[in-house]
């Protein structure tokens, strides 16, 4: 269940950034022989106008102090960082894009049960971009390989580009563990692995850095999450990751509906968003130096009842208790429920409403 890919936005300004300009040369011939059996992960993506961005511009110019700029290091050395490089890292073989040659293991076939809905998934997934955006600024620049945890459809591959990661000689690798969403970011043409943040497919101190925009806060075990990262990330490595705050709007709406069914679901997974218990964990991981920010992300509508159809469709989780309700003809009480529920969240946007998000961004690193 991934309801952080949960988003909407009557504004379509936001768009994700454009596609990763990687194109290393590949040895097919080189990669592993063995082939991962991975079994979950987590994935997070969600429509914004511009003001879906951290609450203080302030926050976006004050990257962690262990970032650095050594782009003009970095570029003499981008010829050791290609493809091949990142399966130095793996302990098993990589899912890399069709323009190089492997034999697929994402069948288009695998993107069909999210068809019908592509369109909400990708105003969700503009939803979250500006965040994806925020995290990317503040990894370290340098030669070495970053992975985004919860990678969806791209939005950290992308943000990875814009920050100027990629060029600068880092290689990103997206790691999720829905095969359809690794079929939707095939096109950005960075390296990619179905795989589950509690086992993580790569070598001990392996990693320059780990992102996870909305990601890895729906690991079903934050503690051993962070204790994988920790063995994979380099020491110094920067571990970079957003998380929802407590009582927000997902938790009462799948509660919502879950009511009309008569079922009960697990609590929406906010406690990364809470900022001392976060900081507990990484620090018994092993991370340190830790910088916690606060950020607000705005959700944009037409109206209430635009609200309503739309995270119904969008958020993950809605949208599964949304179908049963569907197919049992139950959705007009249950819909008319959810408006209860999201009508009080609603404010005045200009001609609209909006629905505000408060999420942290947690910055640590391996000590």
């Amino acid at each position: 269940d991934a309801d952080s890919d949960s988003s909407a936005g009557a504004d379509a300004d936001a768009e994700p950034d454009a596609g990763s300009d990687e194109d290393a040369d590949s040895d097919p011939d080189a990669l592993p022989d063995a082939v991962a059996d991975p079994d979950a992960g987590s994935d997070e993506d969600a429509g914004c106008d511009d003001e879906a961005v951290l609450s203080s511009e302030a926050v976006l110019s004050s990257p962690h102090p262990a970032r650095r700029r050594a782009t003009e290091r970095a570029s003499t050395e981008k010829s050791l960082i290609g493809f091949t490089g990142v399966d130095d890292c793996m302990q098993s073989k990589l899912v890399l894009p069709n323009k190089f040659g492997n034999q697929p293991m994402i069948d288009s076939q695998d993107r069909a049960p999210m068809a019908k809905n592509w369109t909400y998934y990708d105003r969700m997934a503009a939803h979250l971009a500006p965040v994806a955006r925020a995290l990317a600024t503040r990894i370290e620049v340098k030669p070495g390989v970053v992975i985004d945890i919860g990678s969806g459809s791209g939005n950290g591959l992308r943000a990875a580009t814009a920050a100027g990661l990629t060029e600068a000689g880092m290689t990103v690798v997206g790691l999720d563990r829905s095969s359809e969403q690794l079929a939707a970011a095939r096109p950005i043409g960075a390296p990619q692995v179905r795989g589950d943040a509690l086992d993580l497919p790569f070598r001990p101190r392996s990693l320059a850095a780990a992102t996870s925009n909305f990601g890895i806060i729906f690991a079903a075990d934050h503690q051993r999450a962070f204790a994988q990262l920790a063995d994979t990330l380099e020491p110094g490595g920067l571990l970079v990751f957003s998380a929802w705050e407590p009582d927000g709007w997902p938790e009462p709406a799948r509660t919502a509906l879950a009511d009309q069914l008569d079922r009960r679901l697990p609590r929406f997974p906010t406690t990364l968003g809470e900022r001392e218990h976060a900081a507990r964990l990484l620090t018994a991981a092993g991370f340190g130096r830790i910088v916690t920010e606060a950020g607000t992300l705005r959700w944009t509508f037409t109206d209430v009842d635009a609200a309503v159809e739309e995270l119904s469709e969008a958020a993950g989780g809605l949208r599964m208790l949304r179908r049963q309700l569907e197919q049992e003809g139950r959705w007009p009480e249950a819909r008319a429920e959810l408006r209860t529920v999201l009508a009080p969240r609603c404010e005045g946007h200009g001609d609209g409403v909006a629905i505000v998000d408060r999420y942290l961004i947690h910055t640590a690193e391996l000590v």
